[in-house]
């Protein structure tokens, strides 16, 4: 059986809110994490830590060390773990992050957007 890695109830670093429960990453105190208001926040155009790559350094993975948002595909809900804007420029921090983190990969690139998703992401069948 293969082993997984321990989850446990994490505080927000930032507003010290219930951020929920995830794997800790190596970058916060132990019990620690963020929240997914804090991260909507943190990441908000115009802050320092809007870059995945950077909130990835910070904070970890959404959908592994703190609440991911969610993109319907194909009738399954996947978990966010990058976003880029479409484009040039886009492409690239799109591609760098996935070299990055190698156990992510594109999901989409649709309206404007390219999605980035955990490679081990089946996804969860839709209830709606």
């Amino acid at each position: 059986m293969e082993s997984t890695p321990t989850t446990r109830n994490m505080t927000c670093c930032v507003c010290g809110a219930g951020a929920g429960r995830w794997q800790q990453h190596w970058n916060r105190d132990d019990g620690y994490g963020i929240c997914r208001a804090c991260a909507d926040w943190i990441s908000e155009p115009g802050r320092e830590g809007r870059d995945p790559l950077h909130m990835a350094r910070l904070y970890g993975l959404p959908g592994i060390h703190y609440e991911p948002r969610w993109y319907r595909h194909f009738g399954r809900d996947f978990a966010i773990v990058a976003e880029y804007a479409e484009g040039e420029q886009g492409t690239r921090d799109a591609n760098a992050f996935m070299d990055a983190h190698p156990s992510t990969g594109l999901l989409a690139a649709t309206e404007g957007r390219i999605i980035i998703a955990s490679l081990a992401d089946a996804g969860n069948r839709s209830t709606a």
